[in-house]
């Protein structure tokens, strides 16, 4: 969880990704002697990063049972690429508690794993906590906008760590850099409610502050856009369009396709070692 700045910095990045997805191939084989299928309960799973990891997620040779809770939008090929292979549950996330078929699932079902995508505000978190602890591993999608709300040293020649993202000691200064990045300040909230809960519990916790995502099935258009602008520039006869206080912005992304693998891999690895455990105690 680096958020890379500098050229050490992406080496080790890329290093790091090419040995997670290198170790793949090898949970997928160990995992694939499960018997009994894993509960895995994913909040989104049908926007652009949240079906790419579904979609892995069905394909890894995991014994999974995945249930997804959404607002009931699809996107793209959604209906028949996923939604056909998953439990999917039309839920607000803001009223989750009053969701009878959520809480009937949770009433029946020993979640082993929660993977979220959709969590923006604080209470989207508190409400998921007052009706469910997995039994394995809590996958929060977060942002490198946290560190925007923090205060840090500058990056040295290995980028911004994990451990910078601590609010300042200023409650006035806190609160200025809340204003200027309300989502980054809500995201950061999430996760100190999680940690929160893992340190009071035991509740394993991972957070993936992803820098923008790209990918296929981009319902945005933000990156159609530029696209098109770039396509287009030379026919009419103008630039594309760029303020002067961004043109010297540097910009971080990630690949969907890639956050899906990582999210995989996490969820392998904890069914491995759980598999371990149990062959270790029969």
């Amino acid at each position: 969880q680096t958020a890379a700045t500098g050229a050490v910095g992406k080496r080790r990045r890329f290093t790091v990704l090419v040995v997670l997805l290198g170790r793949i191939a090898s949970f997928r084989r160990m995992s694939s002697r499960r018997k009994a299928a894993a509960n895995v309960l994913v909040f989104g799973g049908n926007g652009l990063m949240g079906a790419a990891a579904v979609r892995q997620l069905l394909d890894s040779g995991l014994n999974l049972d995945l249930t997804l809770v959404h607002r009931g939008s699809t996107y793209w090929d959604f209906a028949t690429r996923i939604a056909p292979f998953t439990r999917c549950i039309c839920a607000d996330r803001s009223f989750l508690g009053k969701s009878a078929e959520v809480r009937k699932y949770l009433e029946t079902t020993e979640v082993d794993v929660i993977i979220d995508f959709s969590a923006y505000e604080p209470s989207d978190v508190e409400q998921v906590l007052e009706l469910v602890t997995p039994k394995q591993l809590y996958v929060y999608i977060s942002t490198d906008s946290v560190y925007e709300v923090c205060r840090y040293p500058a990056p040295g020649p290995q980028g911004t760590t994990e451990d910078c993202s601590t609010r300042p000691l200023d409650e006035d200064e806190g609160r200025r850099l809340n204003k200027l990045d309300k989502y980054g300040h809500k995201k950061l909230a999430c996760e100190e409610l999680l940690n929160a809960r893992s340190v009071s519990t035991g509740m394993n916790v991972c957070m993936l502050r992803l820098p923008d995502v790209i990918g296929e099935r981009d319902n945005s258009d933000r990156f159609l856009a530029c696209q098109l602008w770039t396509l287009a520039c030379d026919i009419l006869g103008k630039p594309i369009p760029i303020r002067p206080s961004l043109r010297s912005q540097r910009l971080s992304f990630v690949y969907s396709e890639d956050v899906g693998k990582v999210v995989c891999m996490l969820v392998s690895q904890v069914l491995v070692a759980l598999d371990n455990n149990n062959n270790s105690n029969s």
